[in-house]
């Protein structure tokens, strides 16, 4: 019987395994995979067969040092850990991989080698300890050098040198959160967070139904409407320019069939952006000040209101269509199939103010069920985020998320004479 594969790895601490990411990624996969390694965790990756670590030695006599590379090696010699997945099961895998490579990789580097104080007090000092002299002198310099390449290449920058330069480099508006994890990296703005809210009341006066009842939840990223209410809004306090507003909503009901949905470019309770979807058609109950249709489809609609909020908007909201003074239907699904019971749906916004740019896609899953395709309007110029209930209960809108963005996409470029015959008017 052959000799099973060698791996060293440098050895852990913290609780963990290893201290090193690359360690971990190979000692997860063997683990995962059931592959037999003898393994060896040292201090000295000068006593590794290949001068680093992780590194592999097979029993071919062969030595790996790329974790890429071992996990292939392993993959060859049967001990697979994605060998029971499906097609769509793999493309998953490679997607998580994909995320946590552009996501999660920069953001350790960034904890344990760029940070300053953690890179002295704790990343440094770790390996100096641990090292044999002279190592520990020139050693972690030499990592931390490499650790700052990897970063380079997933930012596509051209230089970057170790110290407070590049800190403030990587986090442009020096609030403590690195641009690459930052949702507006320009300003103060952070993460995503509702729990400072505005409620607007879209009927105040009103007596067909009841007022919202909204509920937040998970640190700002999860809201929840609990009535059969009157049309309404809860906004955030802070308002953008360009974003890329993403959510899920469910309408964890089967009792009702209304509106539910999300808001962008809020000004005031006159002016806003809604997308809004019913899952039947439906004349509203109310026939005054006008009679108001709404049919089964998303809808994109400019909210521009004389009257503001009162009867006229509230049936203006409710009707599929333009109402003069009120409310412009930017688009709406031509399909006109309304939302499903206990359904989860994904959406997708882009907001570009300075071009009038809008496009709105929404998923079940994996499927795409709806895309707007560029919709060109500039009566807002940007403004607050939200969402959005008529007469539906029990939505919840969840895994909340929004970041600056001024990026003009490239499906842009077909309507720019559109945009300036909107300029002109």
């Amino acid at each position: 019987m052959a000799a099973p594969d060698e791996l060293f790895c440098w050895e852990g601490d913290w609780g963990l395994p290893s201290v090193h990411t690359d360690c971990l990624v190979v000692l997860a996969y063997a683990q995962f995979a059931g592959a037999p390694l003898k393994l060896r965790k040292i201090s000295n990756p000068w006593k590794s067969p290949g001068g680093s670590l992780p590194a592999l030695c097979t029993n071919q006599k062969e030595t790996l040092s790329r974790p890429s590379d071992i996990i292939i090696h392993l993959r060859k010699q049967k001990y697979n850990a994605d060998y029971d997945l499906s097609a769509k099961e793999g493309a998953d895998s490679l997607a998580f991989i994909s995320l946590m490579e552009e996501k999660l990789k920069p953001a350790l580097i960034y904890a344990f080698w760029i940070d300053s104080k953690n890179y002295v007090d704790v990343t440094r000092r770790w390996y100096a300890e641990r090292m044999p002299f002279p190592l520990n002198f020139f050693l972690p310099g030499r990592m931390q050098r490499a650790e700052t390449e990897k970063l380079r290449l997933v930012r596509g920058d051209n230089i970057l040198e170790p110290g407070d330069e590049l800190e403030k480099e990587l986090d442009f508006d020096n609030d403590s959160v690195m641009d690459l994890f930052d949702v507006c990296p320009e300003s103060e703005v952070t993460l995503t967070d509702f729990r400072a809210y505005q409620t607007v009341i879209l009927d105040p006066e009103g007596d067909a139904q009841i007022d919202p009842n909204w509920v937040v939840l998970n640190q700002g990223m999860e809201i929840v409407q609990t009535m059969n209410s009157d049309p309404g809004l809860a906004v955030g306090y802070t308002a953008f320019n360009g974003v890329d507003f993403e959510g899920t909503f469910h309408v964890n009901t089967i009792t009702d069939d209304d509106y539910a949905g999300f808001i962008f470019g809020y000004q005031d309770s006159s002016s806003f952006y809604v997308v809004m979807w019913k899952q039947t058609e439906q004349t509203y109950w109310q026939n005054l000040p006008f009679r108001a249709a709404a049919q089964p489809a998303l809808q994109l609609k400019a909210v521009k209101s004389r009257t503001g909020p009162g009867e006229f908007l509230r049936n203006a909201l409710w009707h599929t269509g333009d109402t003069e003074g009120e409310v412009t239907l930017l688009w709406k699904d031509p399909r006109n199939v309304g939302w499903k019971d206990k359904t989860s749906y994904r959406w997708q916004l882009s907001h570009r103010p300075q071009v009038g740019y809008i496009r709105v896609k929404l998923f079940e899953g994996m499927d795409m069920v709806a895309d707007s395709g560029v919709v060109i309007d500039t009566s807002m110029r940007g403004g607050r985020l939200g969402v959005f209930c008529f007469s539906q209960e029990n939505i919840i809108w969840s895994n909340l998320r929004y970041r600056c963005n001024d990026t003009v996409p490239e499906d842009f470029q077909a309507h720019r004479k559109q945009v300036l015959m909107h300029i002109k008017v």
